[in-house]
């Protein structure tokens, strides 16, 4: 689990996950670290993924 985490906090971006469905945003801050906050902040993703929550679940729960 170290190792994944170690890859992904490498990655040197922000990534935005929005789910319009219940008007949810996640923001995933790679940079060495990962620090996640939830809703709306100042910072700009690098990139956005945009996903209904039935997606959003099944792909937390590696059902996708």
């Amino acid at each position: 689990m170290m190792r994944l985490v170690g890859s992904v906090a490498a990655g040197d971006m922000v990534v935005g996950l929005k789910i319009p469905d219940i008007d949810g945003l996640i923001m995933l801050e790679l940079k060495g670290s990962i620090k996640c906050t939830y809703g709306p902040g100042t910072i700009k993703p690098d990139v956005t993924s945009i996903n209904g929550d039935d997606i959003f679940n099944k792909f937390w729960q590696g059902e996708t």
